[in-house]
C-alpha cells in the first residue's frame, strides 16, 4: 500500500531486532529475518527519522496528504482480516465436524438455572444469532458479560418444542488464567457414557506409581461399583491426597490397587488426578453436523465468521477494560505459542482456526488508539486533518513514551500469566 501511495519503503522485516538474513532488492528495500519471530515491520521514508536527500522528499511518508496516509496505516489491519478471511474460507472448504449443543446438566441457582434452562435441551439461538456448536455460544455470549438487558435464548426440548428464555447477565463476570465462560454460567455440556477403561497412564502419575495400566476397567472405588467413566473422575476430583482403593478388570482377573490419589490447583481449589486418559467419545450421530462447502458457498460463511469474530474481539477488550473480564486472560508470546502447537497437533483445521483467531486479534489490538500502534497513528493523521497542521512534536514524543510503557506494562502481564499457566 506504501507503495501504491507513491512511499519510498526502506525495510520490510519478519519479526525483529538483530537481522539473521538480510538482502537489498533493486528498489532500495532491505528485505530481512530477525531474531524475536512475534510479528514484523515495515519501515518506512519519513523525515521525522532525520533528513533526506531533496529528490526523495516527495516519496516520504510524511510529506503523502493525510487519506494516502490513512490508506498506509490501515492496510495492516485489514490484511490481518484477509489472511483470516482465507483461513476460514479454506476451513469451510475442508470441512469440520460440529457437536450439537446439548446440554448435560444445570448448576442449581446458577444464571442458566435462573433463566429456565434445563438438561437435555438443545440451544439454537441466541439473541438473533442462529447457534449450531458450543464454540458458537462461547463466542456470542462472551459479547454480553456485564450486559444490564437480559439476552434471549431459545432451546429445543427433547419433544421437539421450541421455547425461548432469559438469561440476566449484568452480574456475571469472567476470571481466572483459563476461565470456563459454560461452567460460570451454570452449563455442563452433554456427554455420552464413557465406558471406565483406562486407554493411557501418565508415567510418574499417581495411578501409574499405584500399579494401574492401559486397558484396565475400573469397577469399583472403594468397594462402591462404577459404571462410567463420570463416576471415576468425580470422586477422583473430590478426593486430593487421600488414598483409596481401586478394583480393576484385567485380563478378566479381579484386581484391588490402593494408592494416594494426586492433586492439583484448579480455579484456586485443589481438586485430585489420577493422571490416566480415557477411551475416545462415542457420540450419536444425531448429535453431530458435517459442515462443508464448495469454494463458492464457503465465501460467505467465512465472511461472517470473521465479521462475528472480529465484533467479538472488540467487545472482549471494552470488557477487559471495565473489568468485567479478569486480565489474568491476557495471554502472550508463550500462550500463543503453546495455543499453536496444541492447533497444529490437533490437524489442519484446528490449526487454521487458530491462526484466524490470532490475525484478527492483531488486527483489532493495532487498531486501539496508542501512538506505537496503527490506530494511534491514525488518529494523529485524523487530528492533523481537523487542526490543519502537523501535531507538536514533543505532544507526540511524549505520547509515544507513555504508549511505551503501557505496552510493556501489558506484555509484562501477559508474560506473567503465561508462566503462571504453565504452574497451573
Amino acid at each position: 500500500m506504501a507503495r501504491l501511495c507513491g512511499v519510498k519503503v526502506v525495510e520490510f522485516s519478519l519479526g525483529f531486532g538483530p537481522a539473521l538474513w538480510k538482502r537489498q532488492s533493486k528498489k532500495g528495500t532491505q528485505y530481512q529475518l530477525a531474531l524475536i519471530p512475534i510479528g514484523g515491520y515495515v519501515k518506512m521514508l519519513d523525515e521525522r527519522d532525520g533528513p533526506i536527500p531533496l529528490a526523495l522528499q516527495p516519496h516520504a511518508f510524511n510529506r503523502q496528504p493525510i487519506w494516502k496516509r490513512c490508506l498506509v496505516i490501515l492496510a495492516g489491519p485489514f490484511f490481518n482480516l484477509i489472511l483470516a478471511f482465507i483461513a476460514y474460507w479454506l476451513i469451510f472448504m475442508i470441512g469440520f465436524t460440529q457437536i450439537v449443543p446439548k446440554i448435560g446438566d444445570i448448576t442449581p441457582n446458577s444464571i442458566a438455572a435462573r433463566a429456565g434452562l434445563a438438561s437435555g435441551q438443545i440451544i439454537t439461538q441466541i439473541d438473533q444469532q442462529k447457534i449450531y456448536s458450543w464454540l458458537d455460544i462461547q463466542t456470542a455470549l462472551v459479547g454480553y458479560v456485564g450486559q444490564q438487558q437480559p439476552v434471549s435464548i431459545v432451546v429445543k426440548t427433547e419433544n421437539g418444542q421450541l421455547q425461548t428464555h432469559l438469561m440476566h447477565l449484568q452480574d456475571w463476570n469472567i476470571k481466572g488464567l483459563e476461565p470456563d465462560i459454560l461452567n460460570s454460567i451454570g452449563i455442563t455440556p452433554y456427554m455420552p457414557e464413557l465406558p471406565p477403561v483406562i486407554t493411557n497412564v501418565l508415567a510418574e502419575g499417581p495411578a501409574a506409581k499405584g500399579g494401574m495400566q492401559a486397558n484396565d476397567e475400573v469397577i469399583a472405588i472403594n468397594g462402591k461399583p462404577t459404571h462410567d467413566w463420570q463416576a471415576i473422575y468425580d470422586f477422583v476430583q473430590q478426593h486430593p491426597n487421600q488414598t483409596a482403593t481401586f478394583t480393576v478388570l484385567r485380563h478378566a482377573k479381579s484386581i484391588d490397587l490402593t494408592f494416594q490419589i494426586g492433586s492439583q490447583e484448579q480455579d484456586g481449589q485443589l481438586v485430585g488426578q489420577l493422571g490416566v486418559m480415557s477411551s475416545l467419545i462415542a457420540w450419536p450421530p444425531e448429535l453431530m453436523t458435517m459442515v462443508r462447502y464448495n469454494p463458492w458457498q464457503a465465501l460467505v460463511p467465512a465472511w461472517h465468521k470473521v465479521i462475528d469474530i472480529t465484533t467479538t474481539s472488540v467487545k472482549l477488550i471494552g470488557k477487559l477494560i471495565t473489568g468485567h473480564i479478569s486480565l489474568q486472560g491476557i495471554s502472550g508470546p508463550i500462550g500463543i505459542a503453546q495455543g499453536a502447537g496444541i492447533s497444529a497437533s490437533l490437524g489442519v483445521v484446528s490449526f487454521l482456526s487458530f491462526l484466524a483467531l490470532i490475525s484478527i486479534s492483531l488486527g483489532v489490538i493495532n487498531l486501539v488508539p496508542i501512538p506505537l500502534l496503527d490506530g494511534g497513528q491514525l488518529v494523529i493523521c485524523l487530528l492533523e486533518g481537523l487542526l490543519r497542521r502537523p501535531l507538536p512534536e514533543k505532544v507526540q514524543v511524549r505520547g509515544i513514551q507513555i504508549s511505551i510503557f503501557f505496552l510493556l506494562g501489558v506484555m509484562t502481564l501477559a508474560l506473567y500469566n503465561d508462566i503462571m499457566r504453565i504452574h497451573h
